[in-house]
């Protein structure tokens, strides 16, 4: 339903946009930047579907250049993990060690093992919030590269760019695809969760402890920290384009870099 409401404000603004284009005499078509002969063999109107006489949706291979960044935040967010994932095997042999030298009371080791791999602690969940950070990236501007490829950067920078991560997915499925996604639908659903967590750790705020949330503020051991969760999420996401689209080229789009010991 969300989809629909907001494809029915796209189409509003969208015609506006066109009247008012066609009126100061600029181009004749919402979307078009290159010829109708082109615009004929590479695109397809939406014309049946939205009434939107003056729309054009473009291949995603047609003729032109466009400056993004998104492979290169692709490639970060893999590093990164690849980094967290070191860090996980040194700070495990390290415990291992100190468990088996030291010559500490039971009830004090734990403590003593902790203090003594703090810094590995702390490299770990770095490496780990930026592979995080870094797949958030490459997601959103994997879409707003899509959205103006498709669309049209003027009509893509005044409809869909403002919009939330996951709306604006839900419109690019629906413009591009004909396809209605809901938010609590797959694949929308997983960035959802994705994306609220980028959102605590760029925002972070203070919490009064209390009996009742004590439970749920206890430190994680670098270890058990989702992020591997996260990288699942962001290969599903390019799975999921990429079948809906043969026109993206994976291996060129979405380089996967080997790990950091190969």
């Amino acid at each position: 339903m969300l989809a629909l409401n907001v494809a029915s404000h796209v189409r509003e603004q969208a015609l506006h946009l066109s009247n008012w284009q066609n009126r100061s005499h600029n181009k004749s078509e919402l979307f078009v930047s290159h010829t109708r002969k082109q615009a004929k063999t590479d695109s397809f109107t939406l014309k049946d579907n939205f009434n939107m006489t003056n729309s054009t949706i473009f291949s995603f291979q047609r003729n032109g250049a466009w400056s993004s960044s998104y492979s290169f935040h692709y490639e970060c967010a893999w590093m990164c993990f690849y980094e967290y994932q070191n860090y996980i095997v040194e700070l495990s042999k390290a415990e291992k060690d100190l468990r088996a030298s030291l010559n500490v009371q039971e009830e004090y080791l734990e403590g003593f093992v902790r203090h003594e791999t703090d810094h590995l602690h702390m490299q770990a969940y770095r490496a780990a919030t930026s592979a995080h950070l870094f797949a958030c990236m490459a997601i959103e501007g994997f879409i707003n590269h899509y959205g103006t490829v498709r669309l049209g950067e003027e009509a893509y920078k005044a409809l869909l760019e403002r919009m939330g991560i996951t709306e604006k997915l839900s419109l690019i499925y629906l413009l591009c695809f004909e396809k209605k996604v809901l938010i609590a639908d797959s694949p929308i659903k997983q960035i959802r969760k994705l994306f609220d967590q980028r959102n605590s750790l760029v925002h972070p705020k203070t919490k009064e402890l209390t009996p009742d949330n004590m439970a749920s503020h206890i430190y994680v051991h670098p270890s058990k920290l989702s992020i591997k969760d996260s990288m699942e999420i962001l290969e599903s996401f390019i799975d999921n384009i990429c079948g809906l689209d043969h026109e993206i080229s994976r291996d060129f789009n979405f380089k996967k870099p080997a790990p950091l010991n190969d």
